[in-house]
């Protein structure tokens, strides 16, 4: 978020409005600013930029519920590009084509980063289900020898007294 947010008011609103300061001045147009109109400009920018740059985290979360995985992403790579230029569009004060690419490249990169993070998640996942597996396959093969060395402890024990009782019946 805070990432988003100096972008915004570092980089975006300062190359948007010094854009809308030469465009009026080579159109000859007087710019009146409002400073009611500036400050909620500046404040919504920079807070709906913020808050856009939590949308990885949010790809990231759903990837390591099983929601949404790194394949699906993948394949939506071109469809996320046009849905970050109309964002991008609309967030980005003015009709600035900088602004717009300011927005456009650090909001791509960032769902790039979080199919890598989703990735990243997955294989993860997926060790710690394969050692759960193979731990649990090891329990069992202990369980089954444990067992298997009892019964042979009881078979052995059965097989030497039964020929010894069956002496004592044959002999007694």
């Amino acid at each position: 978020f805070l990432a988003g947010a100096a972008l915004a008011f570092f980089f975006i609103i300062p190359v948007s409005l010094k854009f809308s300061a030469l465009l009026n001045d080579w159109m000859n147009i007087e710019l009146l600013w409002d400073v009611n109109d500036y400050y909620s400009l500046v404040v919504m920018v920079t807070l709906a930029i913020g808050a856009l740059f939590q949308f990885p985290l949010l790809l990231v979360i759903t990837g390591y519920l099983g929601i949404l995985p790194s394949s699906k992403l993948r394949k939506g790579r071109k469809l996320v590009f046009v849905i970050i230029l109309i964002v991008a569009a609309l967030l980005t004060p003015g009709d600035v084509i900088v602004a717009l690419v300011l927005l456009t490249i650090p909001l791509y990169a960032l769902f790039e980063g979080s199919i890598l993070m989703v990735a990243y998640v997955e294989r993860g996942k997926a060790r710690r289900q394969a050692r759960v597996e193979e731990r649990r396959k090891k329990r069992e093969l202990d369980r089954d020898s444990a067992k298997e060395k009892v019964a042979s402890a009881l078979g052995k024990g059965k097989s030497k007294k039964k020929p010894t009782s069956e002496e004592d019946r044959e002999g007694g």
